[in-house]
């Protein structure tokens, strides 16, 4: 069996996911598609607009074989950080063969001499970036600045590469399998439809993600939401989320306000300096602003400035919320989440060759796991809870723990 590895949040599933999970198997020759997945909280810094099981019934039923969720640790963190847990969980598997992921442009040579000259990072490339940062520049925008300096050349394609989302996190897969010394051979599926922040199109069947979120959190009548969304998502997704529509779903950053501002009400500015992502400075502009909080969102766009990004913004909220300080220098554990049947095979623990414990059954982490990996799942199964909790006191409905609910099995 050949394996293409896929990384994904499916928030939620639609019709260009689907085509991606086709089209990576028609491209590389895969018979298996293993789906890395962020779990209930994603890489925007927000949680799933639909929870983690819901979301792996979905993409099983649309053409994935095996998923398996990333730590939140990583799942809620920077570009980086999030392609590299992702890019060590494909890795650690030990069968799968190639990676696909989308892309604003299709010049995979342009993007591996990127990505490797990233990760060797000559002197002077480091030294313009912090340049550009104390200039006033965001991370991203001083990134771009110094590369197109290093090179002194036109650049339109690297300016492209680090400016769309999708391309970006796809240089961060690259730099994360050159860094690893992986075998895995990439591949570029070029993405098909809207912008990734465009709003919603009605004549459109390829919405993004962002404009179905849009869709599904309006306040509008169920049936009107439906009508639109059914052009763009696959009809056995539809008719599951038209089920659990307003009944477990859909949760968003808002739903977090009282929480969020009740921890940073708690915690000085030097306390909050501690978490992933934040500084002093970040910390300090938080705490003077308080008196100014109205909700997560709101608040974020107040903070944010040519410096500080919304997304950042949006990640540090998170990371206090969920008591994140730390990610993992490696890949601590690996969930599954759900799977085919006939993939099963490839889970045959006389097969498999990986040093990184796989949770099957949440009731056997404790045992399986370091003392060093321990804390990672635990962090994930609280975070899970606090996700249950918000679906409960918005909707009353209960869903069960980590460790009450069972692989997907389709």
């Amino acid at each position: 069996m050949k394996a293409v590895g896929l990384i994904t949040e499916y928030n939620p599933f639609h019709n260009g996911h689907r085509y991606h999970i086709r089209k990576a198997k028609e491209l590389t020759g895969a018979d298996t598609a293993v789906v890395i997945m962020s779990g209930n909280y994603v890489q925007r810094g927000t949680p799933a607009i639909i929870d983690k099981y819901t979301r792996t019934a979905i993409a099983l039923d649309n053409g994935a074989d095996l998923v398996f969720e990333l730590p939140v640790s990583y799942s809620s963190s920077s570009a980086e950080f999030f392609a590299r847990g992702a890019i060590e969980s494909i890795h650690a598997l030990g069968f799968v063969d190639c990676l696909c992921f989308g892309s604003e442009i299709k010049n995979i040579e342009e993007m591996k001499k990127l990505a490797q000259l990233l990760v060797k990072e000559p002197p002077e490339v480091s030294v313009l970036i912090k340049e550009k940062l104390k200039e006033g520049s965001s991370y991203p925008e001083a990134r771009m600045a110094a590369i197109l300096e290093f090179q002194k050349s036109p650049a339109d394609e690297v300016k492209t590469i680090l400016s769309s989302p999708n391309t970006l996190l796809g240089l961060e897969y690259l730099k994360a399998l050159y860094q690893l010394g992986s075998s895995i051979e990439p591949f570029i599926l070029e993405r098909v439809g809207m912008e990734h922040h465009g709003g919603f199109q009605k004549s459109s069947s390829f919405n993004s993600a962002t404009a179905l979120r849009s869709r599904l959190s309006s306040s509008e009548e169920k049936e009107d939401v439906f009508s639109q969304l059914k052009a763009n998502m696959p009809e056995n997704a539809v008719r599951l989320l038209e089920r659990k529509y307003r009944v477990s779903f859909p949760v968003g950053e808002d739903d977090l306000s009282g929480l969020l501002y009740y921890k940073l009400l708690c915690q000085t500015s030097k306390e909050l300096s501690k978490y992933t992502d934040m500084n002093e400075e970040l910390a300090f502009r938080i705490k003077n602003s308080l008196e100014e909080y109205e909700s997560f969102s709101s608040f974020a766009k107040k903070i944010k400035s040519r410096q500080y990004t919304l997304t950042r913004i949006y990640r540090c909220f998170l990371h206090i919320l969920l008591d994140i300080k730390d990610i993992p220098d490696t890949l601590p554990y690996l969930r599954l989440l759900g799977l085919k049947r006939e993939a099963s095979i490839l889970l045959n623990k006389k097969s498999l060759h990986t040093t990184v414990p796989i949770i099957t059954k949440p009731a056997d982490a404790i045992s399986q796991l370091t003392p060093a990996a321990l804390p990672y799942w635990e962090l994930t199964v609280k975070a899970s809870r606090l996700y249950n909790r918000i679906i409960y006191e918005k909707f009353g409905a209960r869903l069960k723990d980590d460790y009450r609910t069972p692989i997907i099995i389709r």
